[in-house]
């Protein structure tokens, strides 16, 4: 509809330039909203309550086909992530998912990705709890599969830890495990001994 009205304001005012006022949050969900829109995926929603697609795809509602996940620009996915903002949580949160599918999925994208897990690491400091939950999640799932035997020896650390403290969520908890795991790793590279590269 957007698309239409512009077309039509553009032939009546052929010569006049418009002013553009539309913010980078705009901007990034108007994006967001067309790169979504282009993607063949499977809706299973019999509740009709009116979700938006966003939403659905965080309920597994809505499928990504895969193939074409892979055909989209990492540095695109990244941009629109880094534009929207808390207000618009759910669109945020579905680019994060895929970014974290394109980096289980294809290797190379991790490279692509400025910062690479780096990029991963920041975004625990985001003030988006879910935000920093799925970057988390990611962070172990990458350091299990880069690192095994490390992260067995540390995740054995963590359980005494969790113990000698009465704390089970150092372990329970994706986020408070990551951010044990980077704090150890932190000492052991002040210590010089064998430190996980993979966080």
């Amino acid at each position: 509809s957007s698309s239409s009205s512009n077309s039509s304001s553009s032939s009546s005012a052929p010569t006049t330039t418009p002013t553009t006022t539309t913010t980078t949050v705009e901007v990034g969900s108007d994006l967001m909203n067309f790169n979504f829109d282009l993607l063949p995926r499977r809706r299973s929603n019999s509740s009709g309550d009116g979700s938006s697609d966003y939403t659905l795809f965080l309920r597994a509602e809505v499928v990504v086909a895969t193939h074409l996940l892979s055909k989209i620009n990492t540095l695109l996915l990244r941009a629109l992530f880094m534009s929207l903002t808390a207000t618009n949580a759910d669109a945020k949160l579905v680019l994060l998912q895929l970014l974290i599918f394109k980096c289980k999925h294809w290797p190379e994208t991790l490279e692509e990705l400025p910062g690479g897990i780096n990029f991963f690491k920041l975004l625990l400091d985001s003030k988006q709890a879910s935000v920093a939950y799925y970057a988390a999640c990611f962070l172990i799932a990458h350091l299990e599969i880069q690192q095994p035997e490390e992260y067995r020896a540390i995740l054995a650390q963590l359980l005494q830890r969790a113990r000698a403290t009465h704390d089970p969520n150092i372990v329970a908890s994706a986020y408070l495990q990551i951010r044990t795991i980077i704090e150890m790793n932190s000492v052991a590279l002040r210590a010089t001994t064998t430190a996980f590269s993979g966080v």
